[in-house]
């Protein structure tokens, strides 16, 4: 969508032609074409986000949608609307839909998100992986659906995200403002994933999924259904996905008891009330995977030759669906509502509540006792009230307050305690002060109060207080075809009771983890720029930060392994040292007649200052290339990376060296079949496909054993649209 004068163009927006029941999404340049169509004046349905507009447009049989609205109507102020929203979803490379999300071939949520610049993965075999975004994982990463921050990943980079493998209807990188308005432990960047989808007066939706891999024999089903009432805008929507699979295989054999399973379900409804919308959501996860045997030994001597081996201990040769122990189960609900002002002019009221669970079964356990070696469950209630927009006023407030409980059962690894947590926050819109074609110019400050008891076996309850300042600033500008964005943030975030007081053997990933009872709030200043133009050619992306904290908290490798009555384990203890990260990424984008192309860079630096040493967990230097070609209704794509060796190491600071460098080289092929009521689509993908040994420097497992070798997959998508009359 464009204007002369603005020229701005906005991805991902919907229109829906409300006599045919068509739907149709903008592409990279903000187009949309509409095909065989009589000349005629029809009505369209324009979707972006929670906002809904009619318009009655004349059109032709074939159609390059280029509107340019006036500016008397409501229209324009929808216009405007979506200049603001784009300093949030400013490039596709920010932004994943449900469409992009269903077309990729990678299994759990966090290897979507990779496909982000700057994203990468910090892994615990081939079933658990968490995203790292710009060299911040776990709390600094704070991870929002449907706006409730996911709790769970206060527990450490052990496990994934507590989010089904469908994805979402779209995902989000927040940063500067947007971030910190919901997290002030933020450190300049957040992920939104909202089940939420569009709906349409009248209109039914069905989509499914049925999906085999051969690696590790997954199969995966799932289905959606979204339910649009007889007004726009409103309706309701179902999401069950289930995914079974045994134990996996590297170029040398397979890994016993790696198999796992998941399953979960997403449900909502969206209703308007007056001027206002209501958001009520439920959602339920399940997950259940098996930790490989060989990370789990006996005595330090045959756990240091095991970290020595170039070859894996295998001890089947076939694969297995059952599960034994070690294994891990981790349960997760979350339900919330939510009241958002219809014009974004008034007062916005959520509460929220989730629930989650996580359970390890230690195999040196007698058989005869089933109850977990470690069993932790938290549960957390939440209410946000936010003014967005004060009697046209260019500021905003916002506060929230938190009640979090925790207990544990079986043995002692984290403690038990409760919290309560408030905040408040106010941003100020200096686009009425500093005169610039600006379309974001946002300051924020935010404080921060924290009380919690701290129940620690065999002493006395522990109180701690803790108040802090964070605030930001945000700056987007748009220059014809150029938009530059600048963020800077002073985040600060109170310890977390697992950096703080845990104490004993993870078996999710073989270790033995030690907390540090002095750590004090950790605090950091963060600078970041990112340039973006297109072409009708080009797409361009490149950003770059620069981080400093005082006092960043380090989950470092001890100088030897521990032995305990369960074996013996890698081991590590959080310190308090004052850090410096740095990167920079390029991601570029090229369409001809011949295909698109694509290229993706990204280089991180992240040094201790003292002791001088480089930081451990730290992405190596990884280069990709794409290629698409489109023929009528197939469609090929290869992938071709390679993943440089980490040299940015301290020698000893590591039990092992970082792995070499490797090359990974996919590809896929897909048909389409498409009438006016329903679209299908065939993928038969492979990954890995030259069946390359190599072992990823993020992955908790490397010490034990490679990563999968080649997986050959099928997937048939189907998409069902139904319009009723009533």
């Amino acid at each position: 969508m464009s204007n002369k004068i603005t020229a701005a163009k906005i991805s991902g927006y919907e229109v829906f032609i409300e006599k045919t029941h068509q739907k149709h999404l903008s592409d990279s340049t903000g187009l949309v074409r509409i095909e065989n169509l009589c000349d005629s004046v029809i009505e369209l349905e324009i979707s972006y986000l929670d906002t809904h507009i009619h318009i009655i447009s004349k059109i032709y049989s074939t159609l390059k949608l280029l509107y340019h609205p006036p500016k008397n109507t409501e229209f324009s102020r929808f216009k405007t609307l979506l200049l603001v929203t784009n300093s949030t979803h400013n490039s596709d490379v920010q932004y994943l839909s449900a469409e992009k999300l269903m077309q990729l071939t990678q299994q759990d949520f966090s290897k979507q998100l990779s496909n982000m610049p700057m994203m990468h993965l910090v892994s615990t075999g081939q079933t658990i992986s968490k995203p790292m975004y710009q060299g911040m994982t776990g709390l600094r990463l704070p991870l929002f659906v449907n706006s409730v921050r996911l709790e769970g990943q206060a527990w450490g980079n052990d496990h994934a995200p507590e989010i089904g493998s469908w994805g979402g209807e779209y995902i989000t990188i927040l940063k500067g403002v947007d971030a910190q308005k919901l997290a002030s432990d933020a450190f300049g960047s957040g992920v939104l994933i909202s089940h939420q989808p569009k709906y349409h007066p009248f209109g039914n939706d069905f989509s499914s999924i049925l999906e085999y891999q051969s690696n590790n024999q997954s199969i995966r089903a799932g289905a959606k259904l979204t339910w649009g009432s007889k007004r726009a805008g409103d309706g309701s929507y179902l999401i069950i996905n289930g995914q079974q699979g045994s134990d996996y295989y590297t170029p040398f054999g397979y890994l016993s008891n790696t198999a796992s399973n998941e399953i979960s379900l997403y449900t909502g409804n969206t209703h308007t009330i007056k001027n206002s919308t209501i958001h009520i959501d439920y959602s339920y996860y399940r997950f259940q995977s098996g930790i490989y045997l060989g990370s789990h030994i006996g005595n330090t001597t045959d756990l240091l030759a095991a970290i020595q081996r170039t070859t894996p201990v295998l001890t089947s040769n076939s694969y297995d669906y059952n599960i034994g122990k070690p294994y891990q189960l981790g349960i997760q609900q979350m339900f919330g509502i939510r009241k958002i002002p219809k014009s974004n002019k008034g007062v916005e009221l959520s509460l929220s509540y989730q629930r989650n669970q996580r359970k390890e079964f230690d195999p040196h356990r007698n058989s005869q006792l089933t109850f977990p070696q470690l069993n932790v469950w938290m549960q957390s209630v939440q209410f946000k009230i936010a003014n967005n927009e004060h009697h046209n006023k260019p500021w905003s407030l916002g506060s929230s307050i938190q009640a979090q409980f925790q207990d544990f059962g079986g043995y002692f690894f984290v403690p038990a305690y409760t919290s309560l947590q408030a905040n408040a926050y106010g941003i100020y819109d200096l686009k009425s002060l500093i005169q610039m074609n600006a379309t974001e110019n946002r300051i924020l400050l935010r404080l921060d109060y924290l009380i919690r008891e701290t129940t620690v076996p065999k002493s006395a309850g522990i109180t701690n207080n803790y108040f802090g300042i964070s605030g930001g600033y945000s700056l987007g500008v748009k220059r014809k075809n150029h938009f530059y964005q600048l963020h800077i943030s002073q985040s600060w975030r109170a310890p977390s009771v697992n950096e703080l007081y845990s104490a004993g053997v993870h078996h999710g990933s073989a270790s033995y983890e030690m907390g540090n009872g002095s750590l004090r709030p950790e605090t950091g200043q963060k600078i970041e720029f990112s340039f973006n133009t297109k072409t009708s050619r080009w797409n361009w992306h490149t950003s770059t930060f620069l981080q400093y904290s005082q006092n960043f908290i380090h989950l470092n490798p001890m100088s030897q392994p521990v032995i305990t009555v369960r074996g013996a384990f890698p081991a590590y203890r959080h310190e308090q040292l004052p850090t410096a990260i740095a990167g920079i990424s390029l991601w570029t984008e090229a369409t001809y007649h011949f295909g698109i192309f694509n290229f993706r860079g990204d280089f991180l630096y992240s040094r201790i200052l003292n002791p001088a040493r480089f930081a451990t967990q730290l992405p190596p230097i990884q280069l990709s290339t794409q290629y698409t070609k489109t023929i009528k209704s197939f469609k090929f794509h290869a992938e071709y990376s390679y993943t440089f060796r980490q040299f940015l190491y301290t020698e000893n600071t590591d039990f092992l060296a970082p792995p070499d460098g490797f090359h990974l080289l996919s590809a896929e092929i897909s048909t389409q079949l498409k009438t006016k009521k329903f679209n299908t689509r065939l993928s038969l993908f492979g990954n890995n496909l030259l069946n390359a040994v190599y072992r990823n420097y993020l992955d908790r497992f490397r010490y034990f054993t490679p990563m999968p070798g080649r997986n050959i997959g099928i997937k048939l998508l189907i998409d069902i649209h139904h319009h009723r009359t009533h």
